[in-house]
């Protein structure tokens, strides 16, 4: 199955600030990225990193003002997905730390 995902987050800063994305997903054993795009406005820098569970993040430190992110990536993924129907459901705000 072929899945298209975009995204267009626009921003108006008073101040800097720093923000942390994770916005392209990685090619892996049910999915695969055949294309992907990540554009920002201005002379902004991505420094990209990976995280302990394997995803790609963002690290960007706007400018206050006028700031906008793009994203649009095309993914080709197995027709079923992995589930786990027992496992709870809990509320962001109840997440360990560690598991954001």
């Amino acid at each position: 199955m072929w899945i298209h995902a975009t995204c267009q987050l626009d921003f108006n800063l008073s101040v800097s600030t720093p923000f942390l994305f994770m916005l392209r997903p990685r090619s892996g054993n049910q999915q695969w990225i055949a294309r992907d795009e990540f554009l920002m406005s201005g002379e902004v820098t991505a420094h990209e990193f990976t995280d302990s569970f394997g995803n790609l993040c963002q690290r960007v430190h706007a400018p206050s003002g006028d700031f906008s992110l793009s994203s649009s990536v095309f993914v080709e993924t197995t027709s079923a997905s992995d589930s786990e129907p027992g496992a709870p459901f809990v509320e962001v705000d109840n997440l360990p730390h560690e598991t954001i």
